[in-house]
């Protein structure tokens, strides 16, 4: 870990290593840690990029690598890395509908699906607990 201190200091100032640090400190997730560790590198040279400094340095929450080269469907715990890397949103998501049961979900789904021509997935209770876990309990 404190190798890790180190070459943080010696490789980012310390706007953006804060924003390294914030995003550790933030984050629960074990896959993210190890992310970071092994890719500690790629992350420097982004947040030290021209394009990071353009794009994203002022945003609420600037992405940790670079958007544009990671293919977010494709792994298995994408969620949460993504999330905990600031990523956006894939560029063909146009937008998120979240209902809770009983607000005619369906039966708007099915309008956006035949209606309008527009794709939509209905998330899986699954998924759910990952995200609402800390706020409310399933049963």
């Amino acid at each position: 870990m404190q190798n890790l201190l180190e070459f943080i200091r010696d490789n980012l100032n310390p706007t953006k290593a804060q924003i390294l640090s914030k995003a550790l400190k933030n984050s629960h997730n074990e896959n993210f840690f190890n992310f970071v560790m092994e890719n500690i590198n790629i992350i420097c040279t982004w947040l030290n990029s021209l394009e990071f400094k353009e794009n994203y340095l002022n945003s609420a929450y600037p992405p940790l690598i670079n958007p544009d080269f990671i293919d977010t469907d494709s792994s298995r715990y994408c969620a949460e890395l993504a999330w905990d890397l600031n990523l956006p949103l894939p560029k063909h998501y146009k937008f998120i509908y979240i209902s809770p049961h009983g607000a005619s979900t369906a039966a708007f789904l099915r309008y956006l699906n035949e209606g309008c021509n527009v794709l939509c997935f209905r998330l899986l209770l699954m998924m759910l607990r990952k995200i609402l876990h800390p706020l409310y309990v399933f049963k």
